[in-house]
């Protein structure tokens, strides 16, 4: 079991649309509908790993001159499904912020920070 801090979850509304526009169609054309199960729980027991110790993720290189040190936790179904789960921590409120479901495989210009 973790120790320590504990931190609050928040998924902005930007994650949220993506992961309901984007994501989640993209994985009901891919995948049978029991993976598409599978793949949502991990992704979601992913995000939960940030209750605790969030700071252990790498930062986004991409967005590394952004003041709110965007970092992100990489999931992967399979060689073509693979995910960053980016987010950034806000130690005054003890809260991390979702702020995009990322996959790789799209053009990075498009990641959100906000």
């Amino acid at each position: 079991m973790f120790q320590g801090e504990r931190y609050e979850i928040v998924l902005t509304r930007s994650s949220i649309l993506r992961f309901q526009d984007e994501i989640y169609p993209y994985l009901n054309s891919n995948f049978s509908p029991r993976r598409v199960f599978e793949i949502d729980t991990e992704i979601f027991e992913k995000v939960d790993s940030l209750h605790h110790q969030p700071h252990r993720c790498s930062r986004e290189q991409m967005l590394i001159d952004d003041t709110k040190a965007v970092r992100f936790l990489l999931y992967r179904a399979s060689s073509q499904f693979e995910l960053k789960i980016m987010f950034f921590i806000d130690e005054v409120s003890n809260r991390v912020f979702v702020t995009d479901f990322f996959p790789t495989k799209m053009n990075p210009a498009k990641i959100r920070s906000t």
